[in-house]
């Protein structure tokens, strides 16, 4: 499998079942995050129910571009706290000026 491109998944939103793609490279980290063989049907199952516990907690049937805001969820979940501080002091030092 080519670490470029998407992986899909496939979820529930509200009652509709759907499908929603995941950046190859994201799919890849958060598998590893969740102490899994990346690109293996075990990685694959734990990244589809990470992906399906974050929609069930943003609790939004109708939400639009599902798939932008997972991959967009998936890149919060991977940085690493100083990381989140330096960001918010970046943001915050150009409200300052």
């Amino acid at each position: 499998m080519s670490h470029y491109g998407d992986q899909r998944y496939h979820v529930n939103l509200g009652e509709k079942r759907t499908t929603v793609s995941l950046n190859n490279i994201l799919s890849i980290l958060l598998s590893l995050q969740l102490g899994q063989q990346p690109q293996t049907p075990q990685a694959h199952t734990a990244v589809r129910q990470w992906l399906q516990a974050r929609l069930d907690y943003g609790n939004d049937p109708g939400r639009s571009r599902t798939s932008q805001w997972l991959n967009s969820e998936v890149v919060q979940a991977l940085i690493t706290p100083a990381l989140e501080k330096r960001y918010g002091q970046w943001i915050l030092s150009g409200l300052d000026k």
